[in-house]
C-alpha cells in the first residue's frame, strides 16, 4: 500500500477543484467550511441540543485547562523534591494546591460523557496525583 493513498483521494481533490473559485486544490478555508457543514449536520443528526452540545464543550476545555494546570503542578514538585535544600513543610502548599486540583479534576470527570476519550485523561492524571499526596502525607519521601 503506498502511503499517500492513507492521505490521498483523488475524488475529494477533484471535487475541491471544481467548487473552488479561488483556483486552489486544497484551499483551507473550503476545507474548514465543509468540516463544519458535516459537523453541524452530524450534530443535528444526533439530536444533540445545541445548548447541550455548548455545555459538554465547555466542560471538555475546562477539563483540558484544569489537568495542565495539574500537570503543571506535579512537575513544580517534581522539582521541588529533586531539591534537598527544600524543607518539606515548604512543599506543603504545593501538595495543597495539587490536592484541589484533584477535587477539580474529580468534579469535570464526573460531568464528561463515559464516550469521550478525555475522561480517562482526568481519570489518569487524577489517580497520578492522588497517589503523590498519599505518598507524600504517609512520609514516603
Amino acid at each position: 500500500m503506498k502511503v499517500n493513498s492513507i492521505f490521498y483521494h483523488p475524488s475529494s481533490v477533484n471535487n475541491l477543484k471544481k467548487n473552488n473559485h479561488k483556483g486552489h486544490p486544497l484551499d483551507f478555508k473550503t476545507l474548514l467550511e465543509n468540516a463544519d457543514k458535516k459537523i453541524s449536520s452530524l450534530s443535528s443528526s444526533l439530536s444533540i441540543p445545541s445548548m447541550e452540545l455548548e455545555e459538554i464543550n465547555q466542560i471538555r476545555s475546562l477539563g483540558v485547562k484544569t489537568s495542565e494546570e495539574v500537570l503543571n503542578l506535579l512537575e513544580d514538585y517534581q522539582k521541588a523534591m529533586a531539591n534537598r535544600q527544600i524543607p518539606l513543610d515548604r512543599i506543603e502548599p504545593l501538595i495543597q494546591s495539587l490536592s484541589k486540583g484533584v477535587g477539580q479534576l474529580q468534579i469535570l470527570t464526573d460531568r464528561v460523557p463515559a464516550s469521550d476519550p478525555l475522561r480517562k485523561i482526568l481519570t489518569d492524571v487524577g489517580i497520578i496525583s492522588a497517589v503523590e499526596i498519599e505518598r507524600y502525607y504517609r512520609g514516603g519521601y
